[in-house]
């Protein structure tokens, strides 16, 4: 034995608890480090990546984890589970399918109840395009190309255009995102396209950008 205390010839030994404490760190620093990385990335480039798929892979072996600590110690699953079962009753009852989607239809049916004939739909981006698709794929609606970022305009997914009815209401319904991958030259353009107004809708999602939707009148859109 050393003559320091807590030291052995195999190394690091703590009082009563041992080589099993540095085991346990170790898996505790792996997943707490990444984790601080990402959230602190995620700041700094003012993206919301961390709630997307980029913690997706990880949630199974996290939870295979969490559950053999906090096994370690019965008190420990007494205490999770006093306030763990409360949250998920109350998230239970309160869950609602649509607030994932942001009301997102919400603001397609009032699209569709304000719809005069000689409206026209422009999707600005593929990523706002398929959802609002989804609802008003029956009315007139065209596909801008002003942005070009890979994810924003996936060129591999057919696009569906349907033309403009021969009467003209003057009215633009148009579809942008507010996304960071649009550049400053993109967004000016689709700033002169909106008029440089404000949103007549925004839907704010915690995983993905926000959809702004934009009336746009007396203005005709080529593209």
């Amino acid at each position: 034995m050393s003559p320091i205390i807590g030291l052995s010839d195999r190394g690091l030994a703590f009082p009563e608890i041992g080589k099993p404490l540095t085991n346990r760190i170790i898996p505790l620093l792996a997943w707490t480090l990444p984790l601080i990385g990402l959230i602190v990335s995620s700041l700094l480039a003012n993206n919301n990546f961390l709630h997307y798929r980029t913690l997706s892979p990880i949630l199974f072996p996290f939870a295979l984890w969490l559950g053999r600590e906090i096994g370690i110690r019965r008190w420990n699953a007494y205490v999770f589970a006093a306030a763990w079962i409360p949250l998920l009753v109350a998230s239970l009852f309160y869950w609602n399918p649509s607030i994932r989607g942001g009301g997102l239809d919400q603001v397609a049916s009032e699209i569709r109840s304000q719809w005069r004939p000689g409206d026209r739909l422009v999707y600005t981006t593929i990523t706002v395009g398929l959802p609002f698709n989804y609802y008003l794929g029956d009315l007139p609606h065209s596909w801008d190309d002003t942005v070009q970022a890979p994810f924003l305009s996936v060129h591999s997914i057919t696009h569906s255009d349907l033309p403009r009815t021969a009467k003209n209401s003057g009215r633009t319904w148009l579809i942008a995102t507010d996304d960071n991958m649009i550049t400053p030259d993109e967004q000016l353009v689709l700033d002169g396209l909106e008029r440089w107004q404000l949103p007549l809708y925004t839907i704010k999602y915690i995983q993905a950008s926000a959809i702004q939707v934009y009336l746009v009148k007396d203005q005709e859109i080529s593209k």
